[in-house]
């Protein structure tokens, strides 16, 4: 029986980038990515990958997640372009 890997961030440069890598593993039966982006055109068609479309703040994905039973977890979810410049201080 192969791993089951879940991916958060799958659609970013990183996280996309395992995806490709990991669904043509023979080790792999199972990657279950999770992105608030659509699935990157590059990871259509694979057939390992089942595609979670949600924001690691939100909690509905949990339970999905949870049923595919992931043996393997790699956190590659990072925003990196809303807060250019100076934080608001003002809340």
């Amino acid at each position: 029986m192969g791993h089951r890997v879940f991916i958060t961030g799958a659609a970013g440069y990183i996280g996309g980038m395992l995806c490709e890598l990991l669904s043509q593993r023979p080790d792999v039966e199972r990657i279950i990515a999770l992105d608030h982006a659509p699935m990157p055109d590059a990871l259509v068609g694979c057939p390992n990958i089942v595609w979670i479309a949600a924001s690691t703040g939100d909690t509905a994905w949990t339970a999905a997640v949870a049923a595919e039973r992931p043996d393997i977890v790699i956190h590659a979810a990072w925003k990196i372009r809303d807060r250019y410049g100076a934080p608001d201080l003002q809340r």
